[in-house]
């Protein structure tokens, strides 16, 4: 819940510093949960900020939050003009690296055994026979999104979700056909989403050390 005492990001970071400096646990506690209700709100906004007051884990986060929406759509702010092109850029390279990495999965799942999910072993070479149809026009739909917006809940999106059905699953003309392919969307997909978020947790905003960000 909003804490109705901050009333913009910039009183979140000062009291958040505020409880840092004089180690009040509680209150920081409270006002991280205030910060990351700012991060979603507003992410490009609190990434400037926390760069201009040299926060660098409230920068990684604020980042993170920011792989939403590309960095092209995003409109000009008074915050913006008081960072440096490097800050920026830094944050342009790390969406590259997380639209690269998110883009770029060859993911098919595996069960509790370990054995893959919707792709079948052959033979000694390893290789995969069988695919089922619906996983492979899924992940070619799922990269072009990711590629965009390279988070998790991209391929959970409603948007996304609708197209798939409309386009991969619709045509089908045997009921139990789609069924199936709907369960097996359903399951794979919340478990993709988990894969997407694990993989960008391997890329790190860079933040040089001793210099102005």
């Amino acid at each position: 819940m909003d804490n109705p005492s901050l009333k913009t990001v910039e009183d979140t970071f000062a009291v958040m510093e505020a409880a840092r400096k004089y180690m009040m646990d509680h209150v920081l506690r409270e006002v991280q949960e205030q910060f990351l209700h700012y991060a979603e709100r507003e992410p490009l906004r609190t990434y400037a900020i926390a760069c201009n007051r040299g926060l660098e884990e409230e920068m990684r986060i604020a980042a993170r939050m920011s792989l939403l929406e590309p960095l092209a759509d995003s409109h000009e702010m008074e915050e913006l003009e008081r960072i440096t092109a490097g800050a920026y850029l830094r944050l342009s390279a790390y969406h590259r690296a997380c639209r690269k990495v998110a883009s770029s999965m060859g993911y098919c799942g595996r069960d509790k055994t370990g054995r893959r999910m919707w792709t079948a072993k052959k033979d000694w070479r390893d290789s995969l026979v069988n695919i089922e149809p619906w996983w492979a026009s899924y992940m070619i739909l799922a990269s072009e999104a990711l590629k965009i917006r390279p988070r998790g809940a991209t391929v959970l999106k409603e948007e996304f979700a609708f197209k798939f059905v409309v386009d991969v699953i619709g045509p089908r003309e045997s009921q139990y056909e789609k069924n199936k392919a709907l369960s097996e969307f359903a399951e794979f997909g919340a478990e993709f989403a988990e894969a997407v978020e694990r993989i960008i947790s391997s890329i790190q905003l860079k933040i040089p050390s001793k210099i102005t960000l």
